[in-house]
């Protein structure tokens, strides 16, 4: 973001970064796990699909609308493609003898076909591909906090928060397993009459409000509060403590959160463009 002002600088910003250090399990002192990583880089006229193994990568140019997730999705229709990528994963035998190489065949560890980051990215894709032409930020916001399970990938959007699973991912009762950390749907301009508008939700899009926020403002105090620990006076740690009830009271509960929040939602979807014009 700092280092290019349009989605294809960016793309090269990426990609000569990858190639020069690489991705993947690098060791670190904090104990954090890391991976190679997939990315959606994108300005008001075009899109692209960086994925990375190790050095090597490629990209995607974005025709339609588009998912991914924690899985390989660049087969053979990519449109550039890190130089050693092709010779690695044939010295690995990885990639068949010749031919153009379907880089997520070549660099998945595991089957393409199973996981839950094989499920997310089926059930958005089919998603977006069903509201083609008709997809704004109340699609998006309903799309990070559903609990689908991906077997009906076309079904309506869901919100039973006791499966854990889906696109908004809920941890276990006692605290164990992953938990969707913030969620983050922007909404860029085109024709430079608005601002963009960052709809930010803080831990469990589901139980939480997307807020409205401007790169070019001022984050409001209250909300840079957040730390390692829990604290009374942090909007994110509020956020884990509702929903930490809302795993106690169950589906009742988590209905009564939904329809406190629905007004105060529709209300920041309607000022939120007025501000972006004044903004801008």
């Amino acid at each position: 973001l700092e280092r290019a002002t349009t989605a294809a600088e960016a793309v090269e910003v990426i990609t000569g970064l990858v190639t020069e250090h690489g991705q993947g399990k690098f060791a670190n002192d904090a104990g954090v796990r890391t991976y190679d990583n997939g990315y959606i880089v994108a300005d008001p006229n075009e899109a692209f699909v960086i994925e990375t193994g190790g050095h090597h990568w490629a990209v995607k140019r974005v025709e339609r609308a588009l998912g991914i997730s924690n899985v390989y999705s660049i087969e053979k229709d990519w449109e550039q493609l890190s130089r050693a990528a092709a010779r690695h994963a044939r010295e690995h035998g990885w990639g068949g003898a010749r031919g153009r190489l379907n880089f997520a065949d070549a660099f998945a560890k595991d089957t393409r076909e199973e996981g839950s980051g094989v499920m997310r990215r089926r059930r958005a894709c089919a998603v977006l591909d069903a509201r083609l032409g008709n997809i704004d930020a109340r699609t998006m916001t309903s799309l990070l906090s559903d609990h689908g399970d991906g077997q009906n990938p076309d079904e309506p959007f869901q919100v039973d928060a006791a499966f854990g699973g889906g696109i908004c991912i809920h941890c276990n009762a006692d605290g164990t397993g992953g938990n969707t950390a913030a969620s983050l749907v922007s909404e860029l301009c085109a024709d430079g009459s608005r601002l963009a508008v960052h709809w930010c939700a803080l831990y469990s899009p589901c139980l939480a409000l997307f807020l409205p926020t401007f790169v070019e403002g001022d984050l409001p105090a209250s909300l840079a509060i957040g730390g390692e620990t829990a604290s009374d006076d942090s909007p994110w740690w509020a956020f884990h403590r509702l929903a930490a009830a809302v795993r106690v009271g169950g589906d009742a509960a988590a209905a009564d959160v939904r329809a406190a929040w629905a007004p105060v939602q529709e209300g920041l979807f309607g000022s939120a463009y007025d501000v972006a014009r004044e903004g801008r």
